[in-house]
């Protein structure tokens, strides 16, 4: 390598990694061949002894055939590969350099380095692109290390496709719970983070368990997933051009029959079809669902004006009802409310009267059918009474269950805005919604919500609480750690309860819980806490975890805090 090609300034790329595999596994991951084409992707000649020669070459790339070529700096057997590194299409030589140690646990520390890059704005994009390389290669190099056994022959399942949509739109499809379960799964759990937990239950009834390896949105997503002891690694990257987006999907990691490859290939395609029809549908467009319909009202203490705009101004709508909204305002325009955890509702509006009525669809993609809602505001002497209509809901055992959940819903959310309109204005900002499906009865579901002595085994060791309207209670999770308040309802019959939650001040929590024809279902909702980002990721683990103590105590385990 000649010196005076390369460029050097103070822009390095600095990255760490502790893998649970020794040293001497990870430097061999790092120089076979065979290796190198499941974690780095791209076919290598590389010996690693210094002054040697190498290349690697890419040819599933979006700018096709991609080739590195440099010489091995030095090479230190389990600690040290330090490489020259110059991409063909790119105006200089840089320089990579991964160093490996051994921690006290046994664990491997990898520490890499990435410098030589020059300045200006074509450089800018380059760090950016060598950025999201290296931290989703050495992922996919900690996945493949920590394998039991040896790692596995290089097998790859690849599927794509084109989809009429934007980016944030389809990554949320492949990370939200409620969204995956539309086009993919029977039922999901995913904590959309860096290490978050994952549980997958697919049509089929197998279930997976894994990580989240990396959660990059709205571009790259790494899952590592488990089943029936095989581990695989999922990749979705998710590009742009123009108005269509480009969805790539990879399942690699594993060593699998043709037969069983050509199946799992099958499926994605299947699956990524029903992902786009899912995507693609244009607001408004599906049939109406049939001729039901049911109608609730709530009375609000406060002028007209004030309900008109918490239901019409989408930074008041994300304070009682979604997490974000999007409302145009206008007859034929789209309307959609976005839960992060839940997915979201679009359609359009169809009619507008300010202040007294507002008419939308409200698609449900599920049922390949649309409902409408419409809100009507009618001025009291105390107030304004709301009236909500949801019709357009057709015959049968699953529109009985969609009616059903549409019902409770509603109810938990106009629960919420007059807890919102009267008492807390402005503080509804931070929420866990949680939906959860058991192979139980509801009743079983609904006492171990109402026994203190079942809540003490999942809930909190020390519970004082009893499920009666306008009862009070007191959860203690630690010495200091604690949420006290009042049972603003139990209804017994209909297996639902409404708290005041005094974690951080006043917030309101629904439990309600539903028959299903084979299943029943949780759903869960807390809204109205918050300081921070910080309180809110200490909220929602504190349910995540309590609903995994939940699961154990249904599988009839004991559930440890």
């Amino acid at each position: 390598m000649s010196e005076s090609t390369l460029c050097t300034n103070n822009v390095t790329l600095n990255f760490r990694c502790k893998i649970d595999a020794p040293p001497e596994r990870v430097y061999h991951l790092l120089t076979d061949a065979e290796a190198l084409e499941i974690w780095l992707e791209a076919k290598s000649q590389l010996i690693p002894k210094s002054g040697k020669g190498y290349s690697l070459e890419w040819n599933n790339t979006s700018a096709g055939r991609e080739v590195v070529r440099g010489e091995v700096l030095r090479a230190e057997l389990n600690e040290r590969l330090w490489l020259s590194w110059r991409l063909a299409s790119r105006p200089a030589t840089t320089r990579v350099d991964i160093r490996l140690h051994s921690d006290e646990d046994g664990h491997t520390l990898l520490d890499a380095q990435h410098d030589g890059f020059g300045q200006g704005p074509t450089w800018d994009e380059i760090v950016d692109e060598y950025n999201r390389l290296w931290r989703v290669s050495f992922n996919q190099l900690r996945a493949l290390a920590e394998f039991p056994g040896d790692h596995p022959r290089q097998s790859l399942v690849q599927a794509e496709i084109e989809v009429d949509s934007i980016p944030p739109r389809i990554f949320r499809a492949f990370s939200l719970p409620w969204l995956l379960c539309e086009w993919w799964l029977r039922q999901a759990e995913v904590e959309p983070r860096n290490g978050g937990f994952l549980r997958m239950v697919f049509r089929d009834g197998r279930v997976a368990q894994g990580e989240v390896l990396l959660f990059d949105p709205p571009h790259l997503l790494q899952l590592r997933v488990s089943v029936d002891g095989v581990s695989t690694i999922i990749r979705v990257a998710v590009k742009t051009s123009g108005r269509r987006s480009w969805v790539r999907v990879q399942q690699s990691g594993f060593d699998l029959p043709k037969a069983a490859l050509k199946k799992m290939q099958t499926e994605w395609v299947e699956s990524l079809e029903h992902l786009r029809t899912y995507i693609e549908l244009e607001p408004g467009s599906l049939p109406l669902g049939g001729e039901r319909q049911f109608e609730q009202t709530v009375l609000l203490n406060v002028e007209h004006s004030v309900v008109w705009d918490a239901i019409t101004d989408p930074g008041l709508i994300a304070r009682w009802f979604s997490d974000r909204a999007i409302f145009q305002g206008q007859v034929g325009k789209l309307v959609a409310f976005i839960w992060e955890t839940l997915g979201e509702v679009r359609g359009k509006i169809l009619e507008i009267d300010a202040q007294k009525k507002l008419h939308i669809t409200w698609d449900l993609p599920e049922e390949v059918a649309r409902t409408e809602v419409i809100y009507h505001l009618v001025p009291t002497s105390q107030g304004t009474r709301l009236e909500v209509l949801h019709t357009g809901f057709g015959e049968g055992p699953e529109w009985d269950r969609e009616i059903q959940r549409a019902e409770i819903a509603w109810a938990s959310e106009l629960r919420a805005l007059k807890f919102y309109l009267e008492r807390h204005t402005g503080k509804l900002r931070r929420r866990v919604w949680i939906r959860r499906y058991f192979e139980v009865s509801a009743d079983r579901l609904w006492e171990c919500f109402t026994d203190p002595k079942l809540l003490q085994q999942w809930l909190a060791p020390s519970i004082d609480f009893e499920a009666r309207t306008e009862a009070t209670f007191k959860v203690a999770f630690t010495d200091t750690w604690y949420a006290q308040g009042l049972v603003l309802l139990a209804s017994h019959p209909d297996r639902e309860m409404l708290l005041e939650w005094d974690l951080d001040g006043a917030d309101l929590v629904h439990i309600a819980v539903i028959q299903g024809a084979k299943r029943s279902r949780v759903l869960f909702y807390h809204a109205g806490f918050g300081r921070d980002e910080n309180w809110e990721v200490g909220v929602r683990e504190l349910w995540y975890n309590a609903f995994r103590r939940f699961d154990e105590l249904l599988a009839g385990g004991t559930p440890e805090f």
